[in-house]
Parts: structure tokens; C-alpha cells; sequence
């Protein structure tokens, strides 16, 4: 099959190429974020400025309807810089309406697996997971188990199970569980005030040095620390072996700070799930950060 043109990033030039998957997965993830959001029957205002920054971010998205009717809400409640509590309960009136009269149903587990990235980045936009969110979300995974057939459905299902065994739902198991969320979403708005576009960390190993039969590398994702060309440059001063894909045979998979827009998915892609594939097979394929990365690579 014949490669479609790419930019400095490895990204495709051509902005379309994957438009209806990218309008799929956007619709999929503001689903799963407005359910995220409103999981405990509240809505506070870092919720409202992650949703807000989220929509603005998504230019793709049609500007009409469902989304319109959010969009110009939350407009009208931050214009004077003061969210109150009955400004709170409209959006939130809106959203459920939203989730209520035009809910589009996952039609895999492709697409329960973008509704479940969104969830999780709602569920976590405010630093918090409550009692209610937490149930919310076990409810979720009852009502569409395929999603535990992969990656992270599978991990996360496993967590929420290890935290109900022994029939108690902690203080310091929702906290951990608020980093877990956050790191499988890539989901670190209130660092960064990014509220999309991150890649996932929570698959990555930490490398204090190069293993020395380490021969073959692989990027994926966008990189903050140059242009995917310079690091093959990099990674050809040291020894190793560039390759464009994730094959058996491959040491190390770099995932860049910013995910790509044409990932199937919003935090990770195709790579990465070979990647883990590798791994669950006992094969050698290592994935570590682009931070990693550079510390590692002198």
C-alpha cells in the first residue's frame, strides 16, 4: 500500500486523509468527556474551562445542533468571568439533554475505546474522582463489556475490580485511581491547560540507560523536542536502527509529548498497540517517553 505524504512530524499532509475517522473519534470522545463530566450529577467550573478548551480545540467538529447549543451556553456563562452555581446546573441541564436525545452508539470496540478515553478525561479534568464517578464508571464498563477486551479497557477494568474486592471504595484507591485515569487519557489539563492532543504514559517504562543489544527504534506521535527526522538522526549517532513501523523485532517505541491527529485513537495509536502486543507476546519492544527519550539518548 502506498504511504501518504508526511510532514516534519511523520503526520499526513493531506488533512483529509483521515477525516472521517478523526470526526468519529471527536464525536466518540465529547460523548464519553460530557458523561465524564457530569458522572457525579455535578459540574464545577475547572470541568467547564476543561470542556470549553476541549471544544475549541476541535475544530473539526460540526458547529451545529447538539454541539452549538453547548458551545454557545458555555459562552454565555463565562462571559462576565463569574460561574455560578445556577450556571453550573444549565450547562449541565444541556449536557444531559445532549447525552439523552443524541447519543451516538459505539458501533465497536474501536469506538467504546475513543468513548472511554473521553470519559476518562472528563471524569479527571478537576484533579478528582468522587464516590459517584467512580460508580458511575463501573457502571459503564457493565453496560459495554467489549470494551474490556483491549487495551486500556482491559487494565482499567482489572483496577476497579482489585479496588472492589474487598467490598470498600477508599480515599487514597480514588486518588490513585484519578492518576490512572489521567495518565491512559493522556489528560494533563490542569499542568499544562492542554485539555487534548496528549500522549499516554501510563504504557511506558522508565530506562535508566540503553540496553547494549538494543539495535532498532521506532517514534510515534509529535515530538516538543524537534521534528521526527532529527530524532532518527539522533538515534543513528548511537547506534540504532530507525525503522517506520512496529514489527516483533523491534527494541524501542519513543511515544512523543503531543499525540497525532490521526491516531485511532485520542491518546495513542496503531504503534503503541503493537507495541503492548510485542510485549504480552514476551518479545523485547520497550516503549519509554520522548523525556525519556532525551535523557537516555547522550
Amino acid at each position: 500500500m502506498q504511504r501518504a505524504p508526511v510532514d516534519q512530524h511523520g503526520q499526513p499532509l493531506n488533512r483529509n486523509f483521515c477525516a472521517a475517522q478523526n470526526l468519529t473519534k471527536s464525536i466518540l470522545s465529547l460523548q464519553g468527556i460530557l458523561k465524564g463530566v457530569v458522572s457525579d450529577q455535578r459540574l464545577n467550573d475547572q470541568e467547564l474551562l476543561f470542556l470549553q478548551t476541549w471544544l475549541a480545540s476541535h475544530k473539526e467538529l460540526p458547529v451545529d445542533g447538539d454541539v452549538l447549543d453547548i458551545v454557545d451556553t458555555i459562552e454565555d456563562i463565562l462571559a462576565d468571568g463569574v460561574i455560578t452555581v445556577d450556571e453550573l446546573n444549565e450547562i449541565k441541564g444541556v449536557i444531559n439533554d445532549v447525552l439523552e436525545y443524541g447519543e451516538l452508539v459505539p458501533s465497536c470496540v474501536e469506538d467504546l475505546t475513543n468513548e472511554l478515553l473521553g470519559f476518562l478525561s472528563g471524569v479527571a479534568a478537576d484533579n478528582v474522582i468522587t464516590l459517584g464517578e467512580f460508580n458511575t464508571l463501573v457502571s459503564w464498563f457493565n453496560d459495554n463489556p467489549d470494551a474490556t477486551t483491549c487495551w486500556p479497557g482491559n487494565d482499567l477494568y482489572n483496577k476497579l475490580a482489585e479496588i472492589l474486592e474487598d467490598g470498600l471504595v477508599e480515599q487514597h484507591e480514588l486518588d490513585d485511581l484519578v492518576e490512572t485515569c489521567k495518565l491512559m487519557a493522556g489528560q494533563q489539563f490542569l499542568e499544562t491547560g492542554v485539555a487534548h492532543g496528549m500522549a499516554t504514559e501510563f504504557c511506558a517504562t522508565k530506562l535508566e540507560s540503553l540496553p547494549d543489544h538494543f539495535e532498532t527504534i521506532c517514534f510515534t506521535g509529535k515530538f516538543l523536542s524537534g521534528t521526527r527526522m532529527n530524532l532518527q538522526d539522533q538515534a543513528k549517532k548511537i547506534g540504532l536502527r530507525p525503522q517506520k513501523d512496529v514489527t516483533q523485532s523491534l527494541h524501542l517505541l519513543v511515544i512523543g509529548g503531543l499525540a497525532s491527529r490521526d491516531w485511532r485513537f485520542s491518546s495513542h495509536g496503531r504503534k503503541i498497540e503493537k507495541a503492548l502486543e510485542n510485549q504480552q507476546k514476551g518479545l523485547s519492544t520497550v516503549i519509554i517517553t520522548e523525556d525519556n527519550w532525551k535523557l537516555i539518548k547522550e
